[in-house]
């Protein structure tokens, strides 16, 4: 499962799944790259299963919302969310 988010203040990338050993992971990114790239993989698939409007809409909206790297208490905060939220080891 992910989630790709842009705003205009920042842009955040989460991924949840299981790493190579069947454990459960989540990763997240802030970094403008990383979500550009996300981006464009998700782009070339929704490519293949989509029309051509619903690319171009995609396409207006990520311009407007370029990913951009965000303030660090955006970081922090989301990070500090995270944190407390996680439960507890068995």
């Amino acid at each position: 499962q992910f989630c790709l988010v842009l705003t205009a203040c920042f842009s955040l990338v989460m991924v949840a799944g299981v790493d190579n050993d069947g454990v459960p992971a989540f990763m997240f990114s802030f970094e403008p790259e990383v979500v550009e790239q996300v981006w464009l993989t998700l782009r070339s698939r929704v490519e293949l299963t989509s029309t051509k409007s619903l690319v171009s809409q995609l396409d207006t909206l990520v311009e407007k919302y370029y990913p951009v790297a965000p303030d660090y208490r955006t970081v922090t905060q989301f990070s500090r969310l995270l944190l407390k939220h996680l439960p507890e080891p068995e």
